[in-house]
């Protein structure tokens, strides 16, 4: 495996060219958990919120990944955005603050109110699906 250069995003034209460069990669493995100071760390960890969340929403579920095996997370298919308004900066926002926890628990009643209206449609539609295994 080829070492890469770390390298820290601080500024939003970095940001921009990391996501350009990263949209050209087949695989891409992401941690967002860092320490750093005047960065996009409070915009990263509720991104971590929301998808630790919904993982753990879609495993409780017993979800299966698109493959057919067990133990589907749903990362492959994220679509987080996170929005700054006008209210006072942040410095953090991880899942043992306020925001992070009221962001956990909205994630986590979206995903599973999400899941219950798939099984529902799901089993209206099964008779008529033509898609082998549903």
């Amino acid at each position: 495996m080829a070492t890469i250069a770390e390298q820290i995003v601080t500024q939003p034209k970095e940001l921009e060219a990391c996501c350009q460069y990263l949209s050209t990669c087949q695989r891409l493995g992401l941690d967002t958990e860092f320490v750093g100071e005047d960065s996009y760390h409070p915009h990263l960890c509720l991104v971590q919120v929301a998808t630790e969340a919904k993982t753990a929403v879609l495993l409780r579920a017993k979800v299966k990944s698109w493959t057919g095996r067990s133990g589907a997370t749903g990362t492959g298919t994220d679509a987080v955005v996170v929005v700054s308004g006008s209210g006072p900066p942040m410095r953090y926002s991880g899942t043992h603050t306020i925001l992070g926890e009221l962001v956990g628990r909205v994630i986590g009643t979206a995903v599973t109110e999400g899941l219950a209206r798939y099984v529902r449609w799901h089993a209206r539609r099964k008779p008529y699906s033509r898609v082998k295994n549903l």
